[in-house]
């Protein structure tokens, strides 16, 4: 990299907030970031070899015009040593009433619901004793809006039986991949598993599987940036319970396929030669036609399809060998749509 450029807008590869060419440096202290709790894109451009390629990242920025209460303690993830749960909240800034909920699920109030005026804490008592994870969701009445931030701990586990808790990724957790690992304790007298992963609390739209007493299990998960909710259930004296965990999958931008090779212009070498590309990013299915016609829609020459993830090149026989254009297009099936990039050589000429 010779030189960097930075982007951040407020949709992806947007500049509407900062943009500034750096040079070598490799650091930027943009002003005036918005404090309205919106998504920031920041797009990290790097100039090689003449030309910019870029990294993407997505962020939300603080919010401090109206921000709602947070749970200060206990800390998040910790274990209670009783049944009981002793809770403070920040005061926020233009609240006139908080409510509390706690639950099993993200998001649910089955072990507790109320509302609690203006005080910033409350002591839950009662609370289940099995280790499940208990998900606290403090609301904020701000300019008759409610909104809400949301905790989570485990609850004591008294000893007799406590179902299974994911170990591999913290709670709330961004995940860095699509491709991602779930492993799990074995908690106390369960005698069977099932893992279920949905877009929604409670949901199993992404994965469902009775895992036996398995305790691992690698699965593929969106790349558009969505909450991903997974529901791991212990199988305790014949009943199902279980464990319920919110994460937030990763954000891809998607890139299309790109030929490589031969280089764009060239002359073929025979009626044989070997096409090869540079993979894309978010594409569920590749294509290659080669044809005698331009734009895109020849394919008279050769046609096949590739799974993203396998082949990156494809040899290519019986090409003409009479000197005509030849017309290469790579296309990249991504979220419903064909995308193409082309380049045009001219075949190989008999002697």
């Amino acid at each position: 990299v010779t030189s960097y450029a930075i982007w951040i807008g407020s949709t992806p590869d947007g500049y509407d907030i900062y943009s500034a060419l750096t040079g070598t440096n490799t650091q930027a202290i943009p002003q005036d970031i918005p404090s309205d709790g919106r998504k920031l894109y920041v797009t990290v451009h790097s100039l090689i070899s003449g030309a910019y390629q870029s990294n993407s990242y997505q962020f939300t920025c603080a919010n401090t015009a109206n921000p709602a209460a947070f749970v200060t303690a206990p800390a998040a993830g910790s274990a209670l040593g009783n049944d009981t749960l002793a809770l403070t909240w920040s005061g926020g800034i233009g609240v006139s009433n908080y409510a509390l909920w706690v639950g099993s699920v993200p998001g649910g109030y089955d072990l507790y619901a109320g509302s609690e005026g203006l005080v910033s804490g409350k002591t839950v008592t009662g609370l289940p004793t099995d280790g499940r994870v208990l998900h606290v969701t403090i609301w904020s009445l701000i300019n008759g809006v409610y909104r809400n931030n949301t905790w989570w701990c485990n609850a004591w586990n008294n000893g007799a039986t406590a179902r299974a808790q994911l170990n591999s990724h913290v709670n709330g957790a961004s995940l860095p991949n699509t491709a991602t690992t779930f492993t799990w304790n074995a908690g106390t007298g369960v005698t069977s598993y099932a893992l279920w992963i949905g877009s929604a609390a409670g949901a199993y739209d992404l994965y469902a599987m009775l895992e036996g007493v398995n305790q691992v299990r690698a699965v593929t998960l969106p790349s558009d940036g969505r909450k991903v909710y997974v529901t791991l259930h212990s199988l305790i004296s014949g009943a199902y319970v279980s464990n319920s965990y919110i994460f937030t999958a990763p954000q891809i931008t998607p890139v299309k396929a790109v030929l490589t090779s031969p280089a764009n212009g060239s002359t073929l070498t025979g009626s044989t030669a070997t096409f090869t590309w540079q993979a894309a990013t978010g594409a569920t299915l590749h294509a290659l036609w080669i044809g005698s016609q331009p734009g895109g829609f020849g394919n008279d020459l050769y046609a096949g399809s590739f799974a993203p993830g396998g082949a990156t090149s494809q040899l290519v026989t019986g090409l003409p060998t009479d000197n005509r254009p030849v017309y290469v297009t790579l296309w990249s099936f991504i979220n419903g749509a064909w995308q193409n990039s082309s380049c045009i050589y001219n075949a190989w000429q008999t002697p």
